[in-house]
């Protein structure tokens, strides 16, 4: 006979279902209205994202209020119709991180429906969009702390507006660019901002050389989480240099494709180094990153693609080149 769930008190089923997964805590609470109103609790939701892809229209009232009751503070919009952003600024102004999915210059005047806004997210999944930084809202500069852009593209007429805001984001402390800016101004224009970023510690970008890496460490020595991926081109030797370069890096994410194992084995020297993500692999590499392992005292936690990935991160960067 089927025992009644209702006997154990809801801390015990909390504390159970904070191992589910998302789709798992969904199916839990489709079973029973005992497990719907403990699921619903905001404490199994924390560090949520919901997709909002609107495929059949707006969605209806008791969806919102679901949303609210957990007290959800993350959304990634797969929409560009302003109608449907009116829509989540109306039930949910307490975001405090937007991941425009779709980015388009009618959304931008949107952002300013919320101010507890701190997380910014831009993405494009057409290489030639151009996007008006000029339409940032004006609190924008102050309180946002966490900046990514994928795909994003800007006229020529906006190159040196895009130095001016960004430069005037003085609390940012995380920047993402994946494949922005003009084509062989990209990074122009981001040594041109980095030196304005004083409380910059988390950084990543594609398709630098090792001499812009160089470049970076003069104006970011303080960096403790670093992100770079070269493709087309590969840093080979130069991976070597990265703990001379960095050395306070409390986590690092890098391809080790044409990476000789002398070099790749000089991270042992980032003594602060704790978390380090590979985005390439082989059959070799589990032996190599034992080596690693071993060398550091099995301090470091190893992740290597293909892993999950959360709603935040940037689709390009689990790309197999």
């Amino acid at each position: 006979m089927a025992q009644n769930p209702s006997k154990l008190p809801p801390e015990v089923w909390n504390n159970v279902f904070g191992y589910l997964s998302a789709t798992e805590k969904l199916n839990v609470r489709a079973t029973c209205k005992y497990f719907k109103t403990i699921v619903d609790h905001r404490s199994l939701w924390k560090n949520w994202t919901v997709v909002l892809d609107f495929k059949n229209g707006s969605y209806n009232r008791k969806f919102w209020d679901t949303l609210r009751h957990r007290k959800v503070s993350s959304a990634v919009m797969k929409s560009t119709k302003v109608k449907h952003w009116k829509q989540l600024a109306l039930f949910l102004p307490i975001l405090t991180t937007v991941v425009m999915d779709q980015s388009s210059q009618e959304c931008f005047s949107c952002l300013k429906d919320f101010p507890n806004m701190r997380r910014l997210v831009l993405r494009s999944s057409c290489s030639d969009l151009l996007l008006d930084i000029s339409r940032f809202p004006l609190f924008l500069p102050e309180k946002l702390t966490y900046l990514s852009m994928c795909g994003v593209m800007f006229p020529t007429t906006s190159v040196s507006k895009f130095i001016s805001v960004l430069s005037q984001f003085k609390n940012l402390d995380s920047l993402i660019c994946h494949q922005v800016g003009i084509v062989g101004e990209t990074m122009w224009m981001l040594h041109s901002t980095l030196a304005c970023l004083p409380k910059l510690k988390h950084l990543s970008l594609s398709g630098i050389t090792s001499k812009d890496m160089a470049a970076i460490a003069v104006q970011l020595p303080n960096l403790l989480h670093l992100h770079i991926d070269t493709w087309p081109s590969h840093l080979g030797t130069r991976t070597a240099e990265i703990p001379r370069l960095f050395p306070k890096l409390k986590s690092l994410k890098i391809r080790h494709e044409r990476v000789p194992e002398q070099d790749f084995l000089q991270l042992r020297h980032l003594q602060h180094l704790r978390y380090l993500e590979i985005l390439d692999s082989t059959p070799q590499l589990s032996v190599l990153t034992g080596k690693l392992q071993a060398l550091t005292e099995f301090r470091l936690q190893i992740r290597i693609f293909p892993y999950r990935r959360d709603a935040l991160s940037c689709p390009c960067v689990c790309h197999v080149y």
